[in-house]
């Protein structure tokens, strides 16, 4: 079995890494939208890519590809313990 080497990109937020959902308990209903690819090879990046490097990359390597899109709203009786 070969070994994965994972790489990140930077997000929409340009940071590295998943930040997660974290709307104010004050904020309407936030969607969120996440892709989700299967590709022929290995993206050719550099960790920390902007994401339009990323997009760039992608091209011509996508088998196939779908998206989930989800809404997310902190209720105001949530508290962490």
């Amino acid at each position: 079995m070969r070994n994965l080497v994972l790489m990140q990109g930077r997000n929409t937020r340009l940071s590295i890494g998943y930040a997660g959902a974290k709307p104010s308990a004050d904020d309407p209903a936030h969607r969120y939208r996440f892709q989700i690819l299967a590709l022929n090879r290995t993206l050719d990046f550099k960790a920390g890519a902007m994401p339009s490097e990323v997009l760039e990359a992608r091209k011509d390597r996508v088998l196939a590809e779908g998206e989930r899109v989800r809404t997310f709203r902190t209720s105001r009786r949530c508290r962490l313990l």
